[in-house]
């Protein structure tokens, strides 16, 4: 692996040292299922939040970035010839810190691995942080059985015909819309609820409106 220095999270940017697909690994559920396999394993950076560097190493992949407050990190610094980012802010989650870093370095796209599963405190949590930065990057979240983005405004799915597809509101009295979705909705009025739960696509593609951020959560089963 090419060497990189040890700086920092207050270091200027490494602006870019990488290059794409960027996969960030966060210390949840390890991927298992194919689809979030085969994202991990072509991705060309691998970023990991702090612990799920040891996961990743003991499943000989080697990340090239860690971000975090290093409590869980069991490598030592002299033995990891990545990125190494240290931020000890207890304000914020490593996966904050991870997507502040990805901003800071121009990183638009990236898709989340390992983000539920184990602790449900830190699954939602980490659902509503990626309702919070969905307009400053381009983010997709993807677990072992599902792909979970968030959006505001109108957007357009791939899908497959009976594939599950799942709406949860962030803010209450938000007005959703979709097409192509077996039980329509047309300017319904949610709140957070699971009254947009389990819902199928009827199409190779599927339309959601929302004027207030949406997340849309995809099963695997029928991809």
């Amino acid at each position: 692996m090419e060497e990189f220095p040890l700086i920092s999270a207050t270091n200027q940017p490494m602006e870019n040292q990488f290059k794409a697909p960027f996969v960030l690994l966060v210390n949840g559920e390890y991927p298992t299922h194919t689809v979030p396999l085969k994202i991990l394993h072509s991705a060309k950076t691998i970023i990991c939040t702090d612990g799920s560097a040891n996961t990743l190493m003991q499943n000989r992949i080697q990340p090239h970035i860690i971000i975090g407050d290093m409590d869980s990190l069991k490598i030592t610094e002299e033995s990891f010839d990545g990125l190494l980012i240290h931020d000890p802010n207890q304000e914020s989650t490593d996966l904050e810190k991870s997507l502040d870093w990805s901003i800071k370095n121009k990183i638009n796209d990236l898709t989340i691995l390992g983000a539920t599963g184990l602790r449900e405190d830190h699954s939602l949590a980490n659902l509503f942080i990626v309702a919070e930065y969905h307009s400053k990057l381009n983010l997709k979240m993807i677990t072992n059985h599902f792909i979970i983005t968030c959006h505001t405004g109108s957007k357009e799915f791939d899908s497959n015909p009976g594939q599950t597809v799942s709406l949860f509101t962030v803010k209450p009295d938000t007005i959703v819309t979709t097409q192509h979705l077996n039980y329509p909705l047309k300017k319904t009025v949610l709140s957070p609820s699971c009254r947009a739960i389990s819902n199928e696509s009827l199409n190779s593609l599927f339309t959601v409106e929302s004027d207030k951020p949406i997340l849309v959560f995809r099963n695997h089963n029928k991809l």
